[in-house]
């Protein structure tokens, strides 16, 4: 009987232990009497497929090997176990080392994790600073306060808050009021820097004002 194209029994390519099995199906198909062409019939699997596995390139299916097997009227759990037997002791190909690139973003030079590290650290020395002046600056009283600022029309006498003359206010003179009390302002004449009470009648209102702050 001739042989089918794709036997090849010995064959430097094929593994020996593929050879083997090969070499096994190749001798149930003729002790069966079978052509390709039956064994398609018989079985269903392609004249290629069926090529395919008697010449051990490569481990043919499972359901390919049952398909021959019960065809030519063979042990299918006999040929099962020694299918599973060659399936386990194929070599399995190692995937080729792979360099993987850090991705980006992820892994920085320490030279950049120290930038970042220090600008993290100004950035909250900054904050906290601001904090601090804002801070100081709710609780610290104003520089100045404001005032009404007058000029005196006549000469005049300065009271302390018994009645008493502690000073005098002449033609012309700045008087920043603090609080006015009816006919009496109570300020400080800015000639001077005396604070007393001085008569309203003597006094033209002339505009608002920011002073330093008193501890009047």
């Amino acid at each position: 009987m001739t042989e089918g194209p794709g036997e090849a029994a010995e064959r430097p390519d094929v593994p020996e232990f593929r050879q083997d099995f090969a070499a096994g199906l190749q001798q149930l198909r003729r002790r069966a009497g079978l052509s390709y062409r039956e064994l398609q019939r018989r079985t269903g699997v392609p004249v290629s497929t069926l090529n395919d596995a008697v010449s051990g390139r490569v481990l043919p299916r499972w359901d390919t090997v049952e398909a021959i097997v019960r065809a030519c009227a063979a042990d299918v759990e006999q040929w099962r176990e020694r299918w599973l037997r060659i399936d386990n002791e194929q070599p399995v190909e190692q995937p080729s080392a792979v360099v993987m690139e850090p991705p980006s973003g992820r892994t920085r030079p320490a030279s950049t994790r120290l930038v970042v590290a220090l600008g993290a650290l100004l950035v909250v020395t900054l904050v906290a600073g601001l904090a601090g002046y804002l801070t100081s600056r709710r609780h610290t009283p104003p520089a100045c306060e404001r005032v009404w600022q007058y000029r005196a029309s006549a000469a005049g006498e300065l009271y302390d808050a018994g009645g008493s003359t502690i000073g005098n206010v002449l033609p012309g003179d700045l008087v920043n009021v603090r609080r006015r009390d009816g006919l009496r302002f109570y300020g400080a004449v800015a000639r001077s820097g005396k604070w007393g009470y001085v008569e309203s009648g003597i006094l033209d209102y002339v505009a608002p004002k920011c002073v330093a702050t008193s501890a009047r």
